[in-house]
């Protein structure tokens, strides 16, 4: 699964609203809560428990889970030692996540020079007073001799789409009209007009489409109504007539 680095990505979806999190968070000491990067958050809890897997390509699973109406809320990267898959699930429902996947690379055994830092911070903290040492500074710190790279996405389902496009914008260095098609969801109006993956997207309504938020207010606008969509596919111009879901 990727990032799309070079683009913002837009979705269509019904009542969906994002709220920031709470700044005055107490701290966790959960890996993935530490190192959580918010997309957007979501706009209640979930009914279900999260569900959680390993994941096995992070571009084609990113790429799936997208065409089957999921989007990504957020993700956590971070190393470390053996961490309790418990806490991933954790994070996951905190987050109120739908869906986590996880991905897990090993980076060998930890090297003596980290082992030798260890060994003089805790002697460090040893040679206090044990009325001045912090919670836990007394204790003899462990440090695993494996190591590994942790990255974790986290999915929220999206409601039935209007159109059932992800799109992103242009990068920069693009001079050219429309917003490139990232995803088709499965089942959307979208999908059964035949639109598909890499289509640029000129115009919707006969209002130019030069970026995500154009298309999204254009589309969202024209709710429930049957309209021309302008498409660029391998440089040949395709027109679409499509019926959008109502909102």
């Amino acid at each position: 699964m990727q990032h799309l680095k070079n683009g913002l990505l837009a979705f269509l979806l019904v009542g969906f609203t994002t709220h920031l999190a709470l700044a005055d968070e107490p701290k966790s000491d959960n890996p993935y809560t530490q190192n959580y990067k918010q997309r957007f958050a979501a706009s209640k809890p979930t009914a279900e428990a999260p569900h959680v897997f390993r994941g096995t390509n992070r571009e084609t699973d990113y790429q799936h889970l997208l065409e089957d109406g999921y989007d990504q809320m957020g993700t956590s990267g971070f190393q470390a030692g053996d961490v309790d898959p418990e806490q991933l699930g954790a994070q996951a429902q905190k987050v109120h996540a739908d869906l986590a996947l996880v991905y897990i690379t090993s980076l060998g055994k930890q090297s003596m020079d980290a082992k030798i830092a260890a060994a003089k911070e805790k002697a460090l903290k040893m040679a206090k007073p044990e009325t001045e040492r912090g919670d836990g500074e007394g204790l003899l710190m462990e440090f695993p001799e494996l190591r590994y790279d942790y990255y974790a996405t986290f999915w929220m389902k999206l409601p039935p789409p209007v159109l059932g496009l992800h799109v992103r914008d242009r990068k920069e260095d693009e001079d050219q009209p429309g917003v490139p098609v990232v995803a088709v969801i499965k089942g959307s109006p979208a999908a059964g007009s035949d639109i598909r993956k890499d289509d640029v997207v000129l115009k919707v309504a006969e209002v130019e489409t030069n970026n995500g938020d154009t298309f999204v207010q254009t589309v969202r606008s024209n709710a429930g109504k049957t309209v021309e969509i302008l498409l660029l596919r391998d440089d040949i111009l395709v027109s679409k007539m499509v019926t959008l879901s109502a909102k």
